[in-house]
Parts: C-alpha cells; structure tokens; sequence
C-alpha cells in the first residue's frame, strides 16, 4: 500500500490573505560568478501571534557556489538555506537573507528557480512568492545572461595553404567589415545572439570551401564560432573546343552531326555549354534551326566536354562554301573567342593577265576570282615547278588582285593561286598560267646630217 500524506497549502499574497511572504532577488538577471543578494520577507497579518516558525529556501544549489546565510540562518544537510524563529508577533514582519554566487561555467540562459517554504505550529505549510510578477505562489528565477560573441577565422589558398589578404563582412543584428591580418586571421568581436551572415572577398579569388558564405547561428551559450575560408584563383580563363569531323564530311553528307570536345582550363570552373553557328559564305546567312537568315543564330549543342549537334535537317548545297564556328561557355561565365572551321575553299579562276600574255610593264596587276570567306597565296616564278618563286609573298593576300612593288626582270613567268579560309584550311591551286614581260624598247636619237 503506498504511503500517502495530505499537506495543506496556504496561498500568500492573495486578496484576503492573512499572510505575506516575498522571496526578493534585485534583478532576475545575472552573470555568470556574478553574487546574488536573496532577500525573504514574511509578514503575519493575523490578530494572533505565530510560534515555532521554521524558513527554507528550495533551490537547485548545484548552479551555485559560496552559499552564506545570514540572520541567524544556516544551511541544512541538503545545502538549503533554513532559518528559526520561537515566535512571531500580530503585525510583526520576519526578513532574512542569504547571498549565493553562481558558477562561472554556467551555460548562459539557465534558470535558477528558488521558493521559500515557512511551517508554524498553526500553519502547515506556507510559499513564498515573487512579487516582481504578476502571478501568485511564483518561483522566484534569475536567468544566466546570454553573451555576446565572436566570429573568428582564417583565410588561406585553397591549394596551397598560403594566406591570403581579404575582406570578411559579418551582417547580421549588427554588421561589420575586417581584413585578415598579415597571417590571414580575422576576428569580430562582441556580437550579440542572432543569425549572422560571414562572406569573404579577395581579389581574383573565389569561393572553394565552403562554396559561399556562411550562416552563423549565435544563440548566446557560447563565446565564439570559428570560421574558416578556404579559396581558390578566380577561373579567368576561357574554356576552348575542337570539332572532330571536317565542315567538308558534314556538307557532302558523310557525316549527320557535329561533334567534338571541349575544356576548361584548370582548376577552371568547368564547361557549361557549346555553341554552334553556321554559315553560308556565298550569301552570308545563318542556319537558325528550322532555315537560313540574315543575322547569326548560336545554337546549342547537347553535351559539354563531349558535344554533338545535329545537321540531319540543315539544308547544306555541295556547291557552296560554309564556316561552322565554335564557342564554349564555363561555369564562371567566360566565353570562348568564337574558332571558325570553314569547307576547303575551291582553287580561284584566274582572271587577267591573259594566260600567255606579253607586256613591257614590268608591274602587271594580277587578278582572280573571290573565294568566299578566304584569303590567298600568290606564287610568280619563271620556272615551271615554281621552285623559286620571284613572289611568293610571306603573308596571305586579303584581296583576289595583286600588283607587285617592285618591278619583274624581262622573261617568261608563271603564276598561280589558291584560296585559305579560316585558321589555314588550304584550298587546290589553279591551273598555272604564263606572262610575258618584255624588255624595254631601246630609242636611238635621230642625227641629222647636210
């Protein structure tokens, strides 16, 4: 059978109460080895007096060191502050107080609950209250300050560990901006609770680990977060691709698709797409997906490191000339200067001087046909194998005519062209034609005679 045991409790502090008892702390805050001042006040409003009174204050004692009892008190074998008093007059009020001083390794926002207790020989049991509070019969609480904060760390190269100078912000309930110091470290201190966001900067840098800033939560338990950036070189460096088949496969219809690879440098950023465009040179029109226009269209390829795209439905003419160009794109947003791979271009028609042509001026103008999209290489040599040229010019001719600077000795040449398009695609030679420069005439001067 269990024990049972009925104790009556007598309310204080209520309207019509004939008793008053307060258990009083000057602030229900306080810091950690911080000494509180409790103070127990009980008044007996009743016409009688009060004999045998015996006060104790119920409290958890392992939140507290350096427990002194004053008034006549002690403590009992709980630890508790306790008090005796023979007899208690009408009207007569008993205070008492004891001082307690809170640990110092407290975590910040525990709550020390205290209530007194007070037993006479006519009353069974009576509670104190706090009287800072609106509530009756209350536990008397004093709440361990949170504490302000800080938020520290380094900044270093991702690779090699080397410090970096940079900027952190801290945005948060408050906001500040530090540099590293010569060793890389960074400190803002005295932040109070609240979500705080750390981002870093350093010129052509960026984030590694972790990816971007970071949220710190500090909730006023602790005295400092640590925050560490690791970054690395800012990807500046534009990816490159290459195609695999020629534009001349793709147009004669050996081949149905694009394709070929494309990279980053590293530690780069990574290819995010490719790009194709394609272009009619006879015309100057792009292929836009569904037909040929007027401005230039980019269309993507599927694939990234390994792309492809698909011709099956670009309507290409065998008899004309087309530029496919190339452009990747990385993660970091650099874009490559577009590669242009064009057809082979065909072998000029050569125009004037006729083939086989004579001509005392030693400075003929040599003239061809366009080849779309090219540029050309112009060989004048008086042997027939064109073994050593007399112009073979070290530069490509942006224009399909030529005159030379200086001028051609008296005797036969032959000449010939061919077309180059896009990064050195080199096109047949024409047919060789030859020239004639004939020597100057020689003009004797008339004598007259009687």
């Amino acid at each position: 059978m269990l024990y049972q045991e009925q104790v009556t409790v007598t309310v204080c502090n209520i309207p019509g109460s004939e008793y008053q008892f307060d258990l009083y702390v000057p602030s229900s805050e306080a810091d950690r080895g911080e000494t509180l001042t409790y103070t127990l006040k009980f008044v007996n409003q009743t016409d009688s007096h009060l004999t045998n009174l015996n006060m104790t204050c119920d409290m958890d004692v392992g939140f507290l060191d350096e427990i002194t009892v004053q008034d006549g008190g002690s403590l009992d074998q709980q630890g508790m502050p306790t008090w005796s008093l023979a007899k208690l007059d009408s009207g007569a009020t008993w205070q008492t107080h004891f001082t307690a001083k809170t640990k110092p390794d407290l975590v910040p926002g525990t709550v020390i609950a205290s209530q007194a207790a007070i037993t006479a020989d006519t009353v069974s049991l009576l509670l104190s209250d706090d009287p800072t509070t609106p509530e009756e019969d209350d536990w008397t609480a004093v709440t361990i300050r949170l504490v302000n904060a800080s938020i520290a760390g380094r900044v270093e190269d991702a690779d090699d560990g080397s410090p970096l100078e940079a900027t952190v912000t801290i945005d948060g309930p408050i906001s500040q901006t530090v540099t590293t110091d010569l060793s890389s470290d960074y400190s803002v201190m005295g932040l109070p609770p609240g979500t705080y966001s750390v981002s870093v900067e350093a010129e052509g840098y960026d984030y590694h680990s972790p990816t971007g800033p970071v949220n710190v939560t500090l909730d006023g338990t602790i005295d400092g977060v640590s925050v560490n950036f690791f970054l690395q070189r800012a990807d500046a460096r534009a990816p490159y691709s290459t195609l695999s088949s020629s534009v001349d496969e793709i147009v004669q219809g050996s081949v149905a698709q694009l394709g070929g690879t494309a990279h980053d440098y590293a530690p780069g950023s990574g290819v995010s797409k490719v790009e194709v465009s394609i272009r009619c040179s006879n015309d100057g029109t792009h292929w836009d997906g569904a037909q040929w226009t007027a401005g230039e269209t980019w269309l993507q390829a599927s694939g990234t490191t390994g792309w492809a795209y698909d011709c099956s439905n670009v309507t290409w003419d065998s008899n004309r000339a087309y530029t496919v160009k190339l452009r990747a794109t990385d993660g970091a947003g650099n874009v490559e200067v577009p590669v242009a791979y064009p057809t082979t271009p065909d072998a000029p028609t050569l125009l004037s001087p006729a083939d086989g042509a004579s001509t005392r001026d030693a400075r003929p103008a040599f003239d061809w046909s366009d080849v779309p999209d090219a540029q050309y290489v112009l060989e004048v040599d008086d042997d027939s194998d064109f073994s050593s040229p007399e112009i073979d010019e070290p530069y490509l001719l942006p224009t399909s005519s030529y005159t030379p600077d200086t001028g051609l000795a008296a005797g036969t040449y032959h000449w010939r062209v061919k077309a180059v398009a896009g990064l050195g695609v080199v096109g047949e030679w024409s047919e060789a034609w030859t020239l004639t420069i004939a020597p100057s005439g020689i003009y004797l001067p008339l004598v007259l005679r009687n």
